[in-house]
């Protein structure tokens, strides 16, 4: 059975997958490339698209922005191409472990530091695999939103691959992408 584009947007938070229906359009509007559809060519766009729309998330709700990092903007990456290569979307991936040692082995933190660390999942195909509408469907998600504005995160990366899990909910051809986030902050 085929399902429309609007049943196809997937979201982990917590361990639970939420499916997500259309969803309005976030009240901020000042970030570019928001709606770009990602491909192979502009992921340096979609990332700034969706580090600036979480970052107006959380000024808006006077929570301080968050710095890139490039150590969990690699395990970002690594986690959403791990994803679309083995066909399966959960924070845990077989044989590499949850988030916490997946960000480790990035050498985002050493033994001796105390840190804390969150990831946001989601995955969307034509349109709604756009930097707006994954960043709405996470702050329409309880446990998404408590991420993206959870004031002890000081830090973010951003992982996008221009292409969806192959799960029986995504329809075969459609074009899509697959976004990680990993939240983090390090109490040296």
């Amino acid at each position: 059975m085929r399902t429309s584009p609007r049943a196809r947007l997937l979201l982990a938070a917590a361990g639970a997958t939420i499916a997500a229906m259309a969803l309005p359009a976030p009240a901020v509007a000042a970030c570019a490339y928001q709606d770009l559809e990602p491909t192979a060519y502009n992921g340096a766009q979609i990332r700034q698209a969706t580090m600036c729309l979480l970052n107006e998330q959380r000024r808006a709700r006077r929570a301080v922005s968050l710095r890139p990092d490039w150590r969990l903007a690699r395990a970002a990456l690594d986690h959403s191409r791990d994803m679309v290569v083995r066909d399966y979307f959960a924070h845990y991936a077989p044989g590499l472990g949850s988030v916490g040692p997946r960000v480790y082995r990035a050498r985002y933190m050493t033994p001796r530091d105390r840190w804390y660390v969150g990831e946001n999942l989601a995955w969307g195909q034509s349109y709604l695999g756009t930097p707006r509408r994954i960043v709405t469907a996470w702050m329409n998600s309880p446990g998404h939103r408590a991420n993206v504005l959870n004031p002890r995160f000081r830090e973010i990366g951003v992982g996008v691959v221009p292409a969806a899990p192959d799960l029986p909910t995504a329809t075969p051809g459609l074009p899509g992408a697959t976004y990680t986030t990993e939240f983090g902050v390090i109490y040296r």
